[in-house]
């Protein structure tokens, strides 16, 4: 029952926010908000079989790769909206953390390999991959720096906190504490559906 009320939950706010993105994409015939509404639109779809599914069957779908082909449709159009913003060239960096991401990317992968979806796993850590190296390259880019630059700074810190959120979300699943509030799972999930409202606002003084 608490998945249902989570799940409905995050599917009104992403509802709430494919409609502003839609508008803007609209009225402005902007790129960027329509990549946005497409952001959204893969990751409601995913998370409107899934809830539907649990209102129906009273149980998480059991084939999960039909959500999670929108889901991971979702991550392509987040990465193209990074990209958008990064057209004109960012400098790269040499750090270490550009090392640690695929080193943890790809260690997750192989974690997440004991329960099985093998080409849904590998995806997700290509596709992290890419979308964290950018973000966090373009964020190293920031320091110190004010301007039209700085403007990317909270879309960048609020991709790395979604991808922070789900990392934790998948982690937590690997033991299920069941359908209650101490599961840290339903706290993490609370936290991704913030996330996507703070996409507004971010992508919004991004375009500014």
């Amino acid at each position: 029952m608490l998945t249902g009320y989570e799940n409905t939950l995050q599917i009104l706010v992403l509802g709430a926010c494919l409609a502003v993105s839609i508008v803007r994409a609209v009225k402005g015939q902007s790129r960027v908000w329509a990549l946005l509404s497409m952001f959204f639109g893969a990751f409601f779809l995913g998370d409107l079989y899934w809830g539907l599914y649990i209102l129906f069957y009273g149980d998480t779908p059991y084939y999960s790769y039909i959500p999670s082909i929108s889901w991971d449709t979702s991550y392509i159009f987040q990465l193209l909206i990074i990209l958008h913003f990064q057209r004109r060239g960012v400098p790269r960096h040499r750090s270490v953390l550009l090392w640690i991401i695929p080193v943890f990317t790809v260690g997750m992968c192989a974690v997440y390999m004991t329960r099985g979806d093998y080409l849904t796993n590998a995806f997700i850590a290509v596709i992290a991959t890419y979308i964290l190296l950018y973000t966090v390259n373009g964020l190293l880019g920031l320091r110190g720096s004010g301007g039209e630059d700085a403007r990317l700074r909270p879309l960048y810190l609020v991709t790395i906190l979604f991808w922070v959120l789900e990392y934790a979300m998948w982690t937590v699943s690997l033991r299920w504490m069941g359908e209650t509030m101490a599961n840290p799972y339903y706290w993490f999930d609370i936290g991704l559906t913030i996330s996507f409202i703070l996409v507004i606002p971010a992508v919004r003084k991004a375009e500014a």
